[in-house]
């Protein structure tokens, strides 16, 4: 696709839905620049919310990176 030769992103954020829908957590990944949301932009977009949800970016190299991951999103949804 044009996106991909240019180096841009597949995705684009609905800030506006996301702003709408209130989450108290907002889980994304910070592995490919290409194949995933913008983590400034979901930041920038988390910064306007009242009250601010909890931003988690997961980025495993492995599988004792996906394992922490696990324990990571459980923190984040009281869980842990």
């Amino acid at each position: 696709s044009k996106a991909l030769s240019e180096g841009m992103g597949l995705y684009n954020l609905d800030a506006e839905k996301l702003l709408e829908l209130r989450p108290d957590v907002i889980l994304t990944q910070d592995i490919c620049n290409v194949c995933s949301i913008d983590l400034a932009a979901v930041q920038r977009t988390a910064m306007k919310m009242d009250p601010r949800p909890t931003v988690v970016s997961l980025d495993p190299g492995g599988l004792e990176d996906v394992l922490s991951d696990i324990v990571k999103v459980g923190d984040a949804v009281g869980l842990g």
